[in-house]
């Protein structure tokens, strides 16, 4: 039986919250990278060193439909501590998804203590894509569900 050798979760398209980039919990399907290692005695136990306890995710809608040139349309993510704590607003950026890879990182507007907005003024044909919300600490970058922007006539 195999163990994660990492404090978090791949990030998956799967339902729920089993795989979604979080912190490694018993129930997790996965492990970010595949970094597994063989169990120390039959059972997992939990990791020693999360230190990082997110909540990372897309606020709903996740397909937003953007009419050119109009204002308004803006992804917004939820980053928030599941335990006391507060997030250090500059270490969350907004990135657009190409081919696998992040691109375009910008700092986000903050709304609130948890919501974080990536602002496009008007809409303009090349914001169509797909982002995700990227917090870094220590070194360890946790990512969002992604947010598609579709850009219409």
């Amino acid at each position: 039986k195999n163990c994660c050798a990492v404090n978090i979760e791949d990030w998956e398209w799967t339902p729920g919250d089993k795989c979604d980039g979080s912190a490694i919990e018993r129930t997790s399907l996965c492990c970010e990278g595949d970094k597994y290692i063989k169990c120390p005695s039959g059972n997992c136990e939990s990791f020693p060193a999360i230190k990082v306890e997110l909540i990372i995710k897309g606020k709903k809608p996740t397909v937003r439909n953007c009419p050119i040139g109009k204002w308004g349309c803006r992804p917004v993510f939820i980053v928030k501590r599941t335990k006391k704590g507060e997030i250090n607003k500059d270490a969350v950026k907004i990135c657009k998804l190409v081919d696998g890879s992040l691109t375009d990182c910008q700092a986000p507007v903050t709304v609130g203590k948890k919501r974080f907005v990536r602002k496009f003024g008007k809409v303009k044909e090349s914001h169509a894509g797909v982002y995700m919300a990227v917090y870094t600490e220590d070194g360890v970058e946790y990512k969002s569900d992604t947010i598609t922007v579709n850009v219409i006539n």
